[in-house]
């Protein structure tokens, strides 16, 4: 419950709202970037987290790649049915080039605290990272735990979803993207 507090007073001071773990988004419905030639709005910012394993990802890194962001922590029980659909995601496309990369936006998560998570939740063998100084929860606009955000191979947003979502339209919004 700390953690749950803590986090959302870092979001308050972004500018963002919060919501207690296992409550959904008011609206749960998924919006799509804006898009059209060279629009700025839509280009994802470069993501720098640091992994599990100790190593830093970069999301510049992956151009050319599909990713899809997922903001959590370690508390978030009403997100592990999201991982499980996450890991048939990775399944289905990994061969295909699709990344997932599940980041903690809780300052307070320690690495031992989301490897526990990943354990628990059964999460899959993709990159797991904390936002350490809360710098990707801002560029990403987190205002609630159970963002996902999906990069397309150009590097700009192709979509956003708060909450759950069905496996189905995950699927499909993944398909659009590679």
């Amino acid at each position: 419950m700390r953690a749950s507090l803590l986090l959302c007073a870092a979001l308050v001071l972004v500018g963002a709202a919060c919501r207690p773990a296992g409550q959904s988004a008011a609206s749960g419905a998924a919006s799509v970037a804006p898009s059209g030639p060279g629009a700025a709005a839509d280009r994802a910012p470069d993501l720098v987290v640091q992994t599990l394993d100790g190593q830093t990802f970069r999301l510049s890194d992956h151009r050319g790649q599909p990713v899809v962001l997922f903001f959590t922590a370690s508390w978030c029980a009403s997100c592990v049915p999201e991982i499980g659909n996450l890991n048939r995601l990775y399944e289905l496309y990994r061969e295909q080039g699709l990344q997932v990369v599940v980041v903690s936006i809780d300052p307070s998560d320690t690495p031992a605290d989301f490897q526990r998570f990943k354990q628990l939740a059964r999460g899959g063998d993709y990159v797991w990272a904390l936002d350490r100084g809360g710098q990707a929860a801002l560029a990403y606009q987190v205002k609630s735990l159970e963002t996902k955000v999906l990069v397309g191979r150009d590097g700009r947003i192709v979509a956003r979803h708060v909450g759950r979502e069905p496996f189905e339209a995950a699927r499909a919004a993944v398909e659009s993207a590679l």
